[in-house]
């Protein structure tokens, strides 16, 4: 994970919920099983496993916790930014969508 976080490329394979089923398969538990050991429900697990949604820091920080802090919080967060950052920087649809909320911009770039 740290290697890949080093790394200045996004590669959509290696996301959150690629490093998070990694986890879980390595723990060779069933994932209702895990949801349960870090005390979030199974639909919210599956939301953050599907992609539907990016987990909040209470729960990376569990992920820390239930790891004995072999997999810092910090490191789980470095993927979730690396991963909307390339999301931002990649978006056209957004910047077409926000564009017409802004009513003037510079004449000039820096």
């Amino acid at each position: 994970m740290e290697d890949y976080i080093k790394q200045n490329e996004f590669k959509e394979d290696y996301d959150f919920s690629y490093f998070l089923n990694q986890y879980i398969d390595k723990l060779e538990i069933k994932m209702k099983e895990f949801a349960g050991e870090i005390d979030v429900k199974p639909a919210e697990l599956s939301q953050i496993i599907h992609k539907h949604r990016f987990p909040n820091q209470k729960f990376i920080v569990r992920l820390e916790i239930h790891s004995n802090k072999n997999f810092p919080a910090v490191i789980w967060h470095k993927l979730i930014e690396k991963e909307k950052n390339y999301h931002l920087q990649n978006d056209t649809n957004l910047r077409v969508s926000q564009s017409k909320h802004v009513k003037s911009k510079l004449d000039f770039t820096f």
